[in-house]
């Protein structure tokens, strides 16, 4: 029986999650109902039908798939496409590459979907001036735009002060939202028959393709479920069920149900149907409210972006980027400058380019649509060969099918706008897989320089060469685990430390590695080391501490009790760019990859190494 203790726990945890996890889907009654009876007339059929979609889209999608299904394919905790990755990597040896393909792509959604959702939550808010006062109608893009700006201002101060109040405002928000939808629905207490599959059945009888078309816009009320899934980690799985099915779900269905309530009185008054609802004297205040928790949603979608950035960049996906921690209890919590920046200038340059939500929901489901996509194809996979399910894998053909009839309704959207969170994903996962080739390329000239093999050590030993007390640290890169930098410095200086340890960073496909498995050690010859040091694909990574650890905890065979007087030494990358395509590598790609080089972080930030005890060797290659 559980204690008192650990049922509050479990209700803080369920509150805590509505900011994080539910942020997103819970901010989309400002925008979503509105443009799926944009193009339709306002009659009681329709307005049912539309109703009926949106409460079973909320079922199968969220509550069936994502809750009941997709939450079962964690990786030590963890959700997104990059756990998914790592999970499923020992299993499919031999479609790797598809699943590199799958996942690059997967990420550049994820990054256009970290522009689209700040951009059309927070404009949805700001759109409720023009309810109060068509006056303040010009207002809307500007305010927007300051909104916005403050709001990637604030990232850089870390969400740890403000995260405590997520919870209890987003609690508010739904609140708000299902008390005022309720008030619509008892002057029509009808409305709540639409409920019924039946009417959702009559509309596409009626409508044919139209009603796919509509359905498209209907997919606007389930695009926080991917967001859900990639925030998994900072919350255990039944807080986050219990606040969907005691909190979100109500709320969003009765503002939905009463948002057509209020149709079915005024159907002339389409236009910010959410506000429509809302008592004059109560506008303002809603849309303070709105404002303040699209930011909200906004900061779980940024933060998820990051955190998969900071991904990908560990695996060695994209160059090194400057991450920073801005939490010393929570891990999950950075900041990614370049990231923020370039989400500001792309969610700043969407407002200008569309200037209403109209507008900008044809760009924004089919980004989420096809990321919601690759994520059933990868559980699917997860149930198959890790799983082991055999008659259940049918659940997975039913959800791929409603995947893609929300597709077909939101393919007619790629000349209104839709082809911008395509494009961006295209760049991303462009980068990614230049990044990789070209690492690939490296690794492939570098393969031949054996420094680390025992007999090259023991001619070394042999040669006599000068050996200086102390401990000398060498950081191998991931393209030449061979020690190539240490050739360089012994062909410049003739000299070596006493004792020479070779350090490679391995990143494991689990998100955290306890203390007991973080490293191992391996004697190449006399006073030759290598030592590997592990860490998850969620960890920040910081050399001179671990060493502190393991040096504290652990019996070493070296002395690394000098390492605030120990010298470490990295290598620096030149290219030089060859028109030989003969290397599988056209120029175009030569030119990116080594752009992208020249400004990923070097080794003595991205590894937080002291600056007056690094020496860098320089080492030159011809792509």
């Amino acid at each position: 029986m559980a204690s008192k203790q650990d049922t509050k726990r479990f209700l803080t945890l369920s509150l805590a999650a509505l900011g994080v996890v539910y942020g997103d889907i819970g901010t989309s009654p400002l925008y979503a109902f509105q443009a799926s009876l944009q193009n339709l007339p306002t009659n009681r059929e329709n307005v049912e039908g539309v109703l009926s979609l949106i409460f079973w889209s909320l079922i199968i999608v969220v509550a069936i798939k994502y809750l009941s299904i997709i939450l079962r394919a964690d990786n030590d905790g963890e959700g997104g496409i990059m756990a998914l990755n790592r999970l499923l990597k020992p299993y499919v040896k031999k479609t790797a590459g598809l699943l590199f393909v799958i996942t690059i792509i997967g990420v550049g959604l994820i990054i256009g979907d970290g522009m689209l959702t700040p951009t059309i939550s927070i404009l949805g808010a700001v759109q409720g001036l023009d309810s109060i006062s068509p006056h303040f109608a010009p207002l809307v893009v500007p305010v927007t735009l300051v909104v916005l700006v403050f709001l990637f201002w604030l990232q850089r101060k870390g969400t740890e002060q403000i995260g405590i109040v997520f919870g209890p405002m987003i609690l508010v928000w739904f609140f708000v939202i299902g008390f005022l939808g309720l008030i619509q629905i008892l002057k029509v207490p009808s409305i709540i028959l639409a409920a019924n599959p039946y009417y959702a059945l009559l509309f596409f009888m009626e409508h044919k393709y139209q009603a796919i078309i509509t359905l498209g816009s209907v997919f606007l009320v389930v695009t926080g479920g991917e967001a859900l899934y990639a925030d998994v980690g900072h919350f255990s799985k039944n807080p986050i069920r219990l606040g969907w099915f005691c909190v979100v779900m109500p709320g969003l269905v009765l503002n939905y149900f009463g948002q057509g309530a209020f149709l079915l009185v005024h159907p002339g008054l389409i236009d910010n149907t959410f506000y429509q609802i809302v008592p004059a004297w109560f506008l303002p205040y809603l849309v303070v409210i709105a404002t303040v928790a699209t930011v909200i949603a906004s900061q779980a979608i940024i933060s998820a972006v990051f955190s998969i950035v900071k991904q990908a960049v560990l695996l060695n996906f994209l160059p090194r980027l400057k991450i920073i921690q801005t939490s010393l209890v929570e891990k999950g919590q950075v900041y990614l400058p370049v990231v923020n920046t370039f989400l500001l200038v792309g969610t700043c340059l969407l407002v200008l380019g569309f200037k209403s939500t109209t507008s900008l929901s044809n760009a924004y489901g089919l980004a989420v649509n096809l990321d919601m996509i690759i994520t059933t194809i990868l559980v699917f996979f997860i149930a198959k060969r890790i799983w082991k399910w055999r008659t259940r894998l049918a659940i997975f053909g039913l959800i791929f099918i409603v995947d893609i009839v929300y597709l077909i309704g939101n393919g007619h959207k790629i000349l209104d706008g839709g082809w911008i969170p395509l494009a961006i994903a295209l760049a991303i996962a462009m980068m990614m897989w230049t990044w990789s080739k070209g690492f690939k390329r490296l690794y492939f000239m570098n393969r031949r320089n054996v420094l680390l093999d025992r007999t090259i050590l023991n001619d070394l030993n042999e040669n006599k060469i000068r050996r200086l007390p102390g401990t000398g640290l060498f950081i191998t890169d991931p393209y030449d685990q061979s020690g190539g930098s240490l050739l360089h410095h012994l062909k410049i200086n003739h000299l070596l430390a006493e004792n020479v340890i070779f350090l490679s960073v391995v990143i494991d496909d689990h998100p955290y590695v306890p203390l007991s498995k973080k490293f191992t050690i391996e004697e190449k010859a006399e006073g030759f080391y290598l030592l590997n040091i592990h860490y998850g694909f969620t960890e920040t990574i910081n050399l001179p501490d671990i060493l502190k650890n393991i040096s504290r905890n652990t019996a070493l065979p070296f002395h690394l009790n000098n390492i605030d007087t120990m010298t470490f030494f990295i290598e620096i990358i030149g290219l030089e760019i060859s028109r030989n395509a003969g290397n599988n590598m056209p120029l175009w790609q030569k030119l990116l990859f080594s752009f992208m080089l020249r400004n990923a972080l070097p080794d003595i930030q991205f590894y937080d190494l002291p600056y007056n005890r690094t020496v860098a060797i320089g080492t030159y290659y011809k792509l």
